[in-house]
């Protein structure tokens, strides 16, 4: 789970910083991330959850953005698997169309497939 600073436009990992933490709602209905040293937050404050692409859910391109489902994992499920674009088509206007290498689907591609949520960047050798 990420969370952007406005501020400063910063994104970290929740639980990188020993201020992060979230608050429940008395109602137990809602979840926000609060700051504990700044008492800023996501409910009224200059802080929000962001995507893997470091960007809101509204303006994600995100597989789990696009198909208006954002879920984080805080400790629940495996980390994402990393793939790969086989067969990879363009066509005239630059879109490009390949099989992923862990489901079989065919999607546009992008920085995820869209069907099974595989990380398709390429790992940068430098780092």
């Amino acid at each position: 789970m990420k969370i952007l600073d406005l501020q400063t436009g910063r994104v970290h990992e929740y639980g990188d910083s020993g201020h992060d933490s979230l608050y429940v709602s008395q109602d137990g209905t809602t979840l926000t991330y609060y700051n504990l040293q700044t008492g800023d937050g996501s409910k009224y404050g200059d802080y929000r959850f962001v995507c893997d692409d470091n960007k809101i859910p509204a303006e994600s391109q995100t597989a789990d953005a696009r198909h208006c489902e954002v879920y984080f994992n805080i400790g629940g499920w495996p980390e994402r698997p990393h793939g790969k674009w086989i067969g990879v088509v363009y066509s005239t206007n630059k879109i490009g169309v390949g099989m992923c290498n862990q489901c079989g689907s065919n999607r546009i591609i992008d920085n995820f497939c869209s069907n099974c949520g595989a990380d398709m960047r390429e790992e940068d050798p430098e780092q």
